[in-house]
């Protein structure tokens, strides 16, 4: 239906139309008592013949009228009579005499929506932050107040000429669902919640909200809370970086398929876009309603930090043209810091100075785990504590400064990250977990009473170790029942551990334990091995150019790995004081797919052993620095072991006697001594 200019609906005088869609026609009024300008939102007749719904759309007015945002385009007021004559269905058709309308009266916002900002190309990430920003506030006011908006789109945003951005119609679609209208606002949600039944609204693609922005679980008719408008602003701010849809198809349906399957292409965001925004945009448009952003208010949060703490993007390796290996080394480290470089694989004719950089771990804490970092070399992920505190598991991206907590990982240890780099696996209390880097309840896989490594591969499935001394066990990402991989040759063969899977392969690497020590690749889609590296036992790595890497006495060692029965080449040292872990052969490294490096600094023997009292008074022991490896303490408190070079310390005499000295060079023997109870 359309209104004539010059048409009066109580004090208001229509002055032109402004635009139509799902939720009705807009019209710009002057409103004759207050001598000021305003937007009138004719409902469309299936809630103005409605007495139930529109005492519904009353109620739901009320309550957006509260909202006092200026974000937020406030609602003046409702208009509801019998006029005589002023709409037509067509333009030239019979007036219809008596026809009930209903309209709501809203302040008029001047300046463009954001769909034609958008229609003009992509907005700088500058821009659209800004822009952003103040979505955000919008809706966490509205979220606070108990509404959720569940049509946000670019076409609900204004944009005015002095930037300040206001967000129309919210809660609309849920006044105008005729499914919520009359006594039924207490009831169990049923299939009446999950789809407007207006022609109009589902010729426009609207159940409940608009195709392109619905959230998953909107398009498959539940029902929605404030988790939707966090999906819908994600799918904004995307549009508003790339310029193009999140989702596109040629058909409603085609593109509610894609919402439901599919992921936005984040491979079109400017290589501009900070790490922070990215991290945010993918944990706004989670599919799984429980893995997304549970607040609003936390985007804000995030995007304060990341405005707070800025820092240089990664930008990608450029192609390999050969197989040199350069790597910088890090002069110096501070003892409670992970280190980073740069290793660049280019022509020998172009070299560049590698980076440098040393994360520091939270105040007073200690490495309790190897370092993990992600395949694109943005985020690192550890395991530490301050000694009082269980071990936590930490991630740091490298355009931040200071490392995030993520909640309810105490005692993780041994964490790898998805091929994606957005969950990372850990082991704790004898299972096998994974958790969103951005937070969130971890999600157990598998149980596992090991912590020897583990990887993700490419076909989203994790390859771990559910025993010390046994094969290795695969399961899927999404934790389902987990099988036996490959189990070790018995009875020369006793554990296979430290699994690394090979980006963009089926292969696998991992160490072989038992009459020899040795790391074998495994070729999963024929379930075929062969010894690439004998006498390396410990965890290993894979580069781009083709090398295997590994740490052991206090170097990084580099071997090419040769094709199928061509000769493996012999290892050379690349960088000097990578810690080389334990004896279990937990090399304190890890290497990205671009080229970075992090690693733990090696201490060699400048441990020194403390004794903390009651009080928490420290005492130096009066030993040698040395490798003290892990101590135990005796029953008696008087004497303590140290793993690695087998020792027992008097505790109250200051010495160090050697014990078993026939076991070194044998790895593993002497990783974790414990006493008996009598202390003998």
């Amino acid at each position: 239906m359309s209104l004539q200019a010059g048409t009066r609906l109580g004090p208001y005088e229509i002055i032109g139309a402004l635009g139509a869609g799902g939720m009705g026609e807009v019209y710009r009024a002057s409103d004759t008592n207050l001598k000021r300008q305003v937007a009138i939102k004719v409902l469309p007749a299936s809630v103005a013949g409605d007495p139930d719904r529109l005492m519904r759309f009353q109620r739901e007015a009320e309550v957006l009228a509260a909202l006092n945002h200026p974000n937020i385009a406030s609602i003046y007021g409702i208009e509801s009579e019998k006029t005589s004559g002023v709409f037509s269905e067509r333009a030239g058709a019979e007036k219809t005499p008596d026809v009930f309308s209903t309209a709501l009266v809203m302040e008029l916002v001047e300046g463009d929506d954001l769909s034609a900002r958008i229609a003009r190309g992509p907005i700088p990430p500058a821009d659209s932050t800004a822009i952003a920003r103040q979505i955000i506030d919008a809706l966490e006011a509205a979220h606070e107040a108990g509404i959720v908006h569940r049509d946000l789109k670019p076409a609900n945003i204004k944009i005015r000429d002095d930037g300040t951005v206001k967000v129309l119609d919210f809660g609309l679609a849920k006044a105008l669902d005729p499914a919520t209208s009359g006594p039924q606002d207490s009831r169990t949600p049923g299939p009446q919640d999950r789809t407007m039944t207006s022609p109009a609204l589902t010729q426009m693609g609207v159940i409940l909200g608009t195709a392109s922005y619905m959230a998953p679980e909107q398009a498959k008719g539940r029902p929605v809370d404030k988790r939707a408008d966090i999906w819908a602003f994600g799918v904004v701010w995307y549009e508003m970086l790339t310029g193009r849809s999140a989702f596109p198809g040629e058909t409603i349906t085609d593109v509610i398929a894609a919402v439901v399957t599919r992921d936005p292409d984040w491979d079109e965001l400017p290589a501009t876009t900070p790490q922070a925004i990215r991290r945010l945009l993918r944990r706004c448009v989670e599919k799984d309603p429980k893995q997304r952003l549970r607040d609003i208010g936390d985007a804000r949060i995030a995007l304060g930090e990341a405005e707070q703490a800025p820092g240089p993007e990664i930008p990608a390796p450029a192609p390999a043209r050969s197989s040199r290996l350069i790597v910088g080394v890090l002069a110096a480290a501070t003892v409670a810091s992970i280190a980073l470089a740069g290793w660049l694989w280019q022509s020998s004719s172009t070299p560049a100075l590698p980076v440098h950089l040393s994360i520091a771990l939270p105040a007073g804490h200690a490495l309790l785990s190897v370092p993990a970092i992600s395949r694109d070399g943005r985020q690192v992920a550890f395991v530490s504590s301050d000694g009082i505190d269980r071990p936590q598991l930490y991630v740091r991206a490298i355009d931040e400064t200071e490392p995030r907590l993520i909640p309810g990982t105490e005692e993780a240890h041994g964490p790898f990250f998805s091929p994606d780099g957005r969950w990372i696996a850990f082991y704790a209390r004898n299972r096998l977990f994974k958790v969103s880097v951005d937070g969130g309840a971890p999600v157990g896989l598998a149980d596992s009473t090991s912590s020897d490594g583990g990887t993700w591969t490419d076909a989203g499935t994790i390859i771990f170790n559910k025993t010390w001394n046994g094969g290795l066990e695969v399961v899927g990402e999404n934790g389902d029942a987990s099988s036996t991989l490959i189990a070790p040759a018995a009875p020369d063969e006793y554990a296979y551990v430290w699994p690394y899977a090979i980006p963009g392969t089926n292969d696998v690497l991992f160490a072989s334990w038992g009459k020899e020590f040795k790391t074998v690749l495994l070729d999963t889609s024929s379930m075929t091995t062969r010894i690439v590296a004998p006498g390396w036992w410990r965890r290993v790595a894979h580069v781009p150019t083709g090398h295997i890497v590994g740490a052991d006495s206090g170097d990084l060692l580099a071997m090419k790995l040769a094709g199928a029965g061509g000769a493996t080449d012999e290892s050379v040292a690349v960088i000097q004081g990578v810690d080389s872990g334990n004896m279990n052969g937990d090399s304190l490294f890890d290497v990205s797919q671009n080229g970075t490096l992090v690693y733990v600094r090696s201490s060699g023997d400048r441990q020194s052993i403390v004794s903390v009292d009651r009080e928490g008074q420290a005492t130096r022991q009066p030993l040698p620095e040395s490798g003290y490896g892990r101590l135990r303490v005796a029953p008696d408190g008087r004497r303590a072991v140290s793993g690695g070079r087998l020792r027992v310390i008097d505790l109250e005499r200051g010495t160090a006697t050697p014990l078993t000295p026939e076991l070194d060079g044998v790895p593993g023997s002497r990783q974790a001594p414990v006493w008996s109870l009598d202390g003998l």
